[in-house]
This record gives C-alpha cells, structure tokens and sequence, in this order.
C-alpha cells in the first residue's frame, strides 16, 4: 500500500486523503498517528525506482515525494517480530516471513487498525475483508464527529459532567480535517475514547437536552456510535494478557512522546514492575533503552520508533 501510495502521489501531483493528513513528527499539533515496520520503509526505498519507471517520472522527482509527502508523517519502528509472543504472528511468519514484523507492530500496538490489500498473509490477525476506502469513512465520520468541539464540550457542560477537558484534547490531537492514512493507524485509542465511561455518560445525559441543543447534536452522536462499531469491527485485538512493551509502545502511540518519568509512573500504576533491585525509574530507562523499537529524542524523552532520514537525490 505505501509503495502504491507513492505512486498515486507521484502521478497525480498531489496527496490522497490517505496520507495527507498523517500526524507531523515527534512534536504535531494535529493528525493522526501512523507508524510502519522499519522493514517496511527499507523496502520501498529500494522501490522506488520501480515506481519511477512505472510512472513514467524521473526518480528525483519520486524521491522528493518521498521525502517531503511521506517521511514527515510516518514513524518507522525497528522491530523484528520476536518481540511479541502471540500465535498469531507466529501463523502470519509461516505464510510469509516477510510479513512477520508488520503482524508483530500491528498486535504491539492493538488496539490498532491494519490498512492492507494482503488480506490472505494477514488473515491471522483475524481482520475481516474490508476495502480500505470503506475505513477511511467510518474514520472520518468518527473523527469528524470528535473534531466538532462544540458538541465534545458543549454537551458536557449543560449536563453537568466534567468530561470537556478530556474531550479537548482528543479533538485537539486529531486536528479540524483528520482522516484515515495508510499503514498502522492508532484509531483503537479513538474508538476507546468514544465507549469510554465519560463519553457514555455524556451521550446518556444528551437525551435531557437535547431540545435545547438541537437535532444535529444528536445526529452527530448517532454518526459516532454507528462510526465506532464499524470501526471497531476492524481493529487487531491486543494480546492477552498485554505486557508491559506492548503497554508502554500504545501509551507512546498515543502521546506520541513521553518522559521516561511519564513512563515509569504509567507501568507501576498498571501493575508492571522490574525484578531486581534498583529505583523504578532507573530501571525503566535501563528497559527503554535495551529495547530497540523505543527511541530517545533527547535525554529522558521518548517515541515509539522515529522519522527516517530524507533520502539523498540520485
């Protein structure tokens, strides 16, 4: 799919709906987050000069949109599929080891949502066969929905629950236009957001206002609930039970970057701690760094894999 991507760019000029709103870097403001095995990125570099001559375009011209469509948007985590132990990556490397460390990313990161045309390689990850384009609706129904922060605090203040400043920051962090992009998508954290004990309380009090608020609030929260079971339809299920990687690398996801005081603090609230002796904190940083697939931007902050560097012009 990216190498496909790649090629729509490079032909029509511009960006699809599928990339164009990918979250920015390690610090964005808006968008959402996308990630891709490392494996995956080294493969379609060594790719594109295919997709030039498809194209019909000089491969100048399709690195540069690579570097400067795609690079920015996407976090390519180095892993190799031994991280996770779950029997559906093992069924994934037996039908094609090279998708091994795709299926390990995707149950890393469950609840995520797997954007592929392979339906056959990954079909143990138990996805169903859903065209991507039908995702990108639901997604952008759901996150249109949450984007409208009228109805995400408005609805919350005339009930009287003190839900708005979480609903803030989800509209804040998926942006005014955010849309489905391909490769891992973190929409399970969306889709959490919306079945969240909060936001059901907000759509149970809507009834009693709903005459005040008026009939489009209401069908925006129907839109919601209809978006979020689809969605949820389609997400890979996390392992069970959830270790304290797969943990740590969703909670990163997420934030997109933490302190790895954020991140000791998160572990020991939800039960995981290290054995040996040592202060937590310094054992979680000794943990961050002995796994590959967590990065330190700089002394003590951290994001689930990074940005790859532009590659040079030929």
């Amino acid at each position: 799919m990216l190498i496909r991507n790649v090629g729509y760019a490079v032909r029509r000029g511009h960006n699809d709906s599928l990339i164009a709103h990918g979250r920015h870097g390690y610090f964005p403001s808006i968008g959402i987050p996308l990630y891709a095995a490392l494996s995956v990125g080294e493969e379609v570099e060594r790719r594109l000069p295919d997709v030039a001559r498809r194209c019909g375009k000089s491969l100048g011209e399709v690195v540069t949109t690579w570097n400067e469509v795609f690079l920015p948007r996407l976090l390519f985590v180095p892993i190799s599929g031994d991280e996770i132990k779950d029997d559906r990556v093992d069924a994934v490397r037996r039908l094609d080891p090279n998708d091994v460390t795709t299926a390990a990313l995707a149950v890393l990161l469950a609840e995520s949502v797997l954007l592929t045309h392979n339906y056959k390689d990954f079909q143990p990850l138990g996805i169903p066969k859903v065209e991507v384009k039908e995702i990108a609706v639901e997604a952008q129904a759901l996150s249109g929905v949450l984007r409208q922060a009228d109805a995400a605090t408005l609805l919350p203040r005339a009930v009287g629950y003190g839900v708005h400043a979480g609903a803030k920051r989800v509209v804040s962090a998926l942006g005014s236009e955010a849309s489905l992009v391909l490769g891992l998508l973190i929409l399970g954290a969306i889709v959490l957001y919306w079945e969240s004990e909060p936001m059901r309380r907000v759509r149970a009090g809507a009834a009693k206002t709903i005459e005040r608020i008026g009939p489009p609030i209401a069908e925006a929260l129907e839109q919601g609930d209809a978006a979020s079971a689809a969605l949820w339809r389609v997400t890979v299920r996390p392992a069970d039970p959830v270790t304290g990687l797969a943990y740590a690398a969703r909670e990163l996801a997420v934030a997109n970057t933490l302190t790895t005081k954020e991140i000791a603090d998160r572990l020991r609230w939800n039960g995981f701690q290290f054995k040996g002796d040592g202060e937590h904190r310094t054992l979680t940083r000794a943990w961050l760094i002995a796994n590959d697939c967590f990065y330190e931007l700089r002394r003590g902050h951290w994001s689930l894999g990074y940005l790859l560097e532009p590659m040079q012009q030929p």
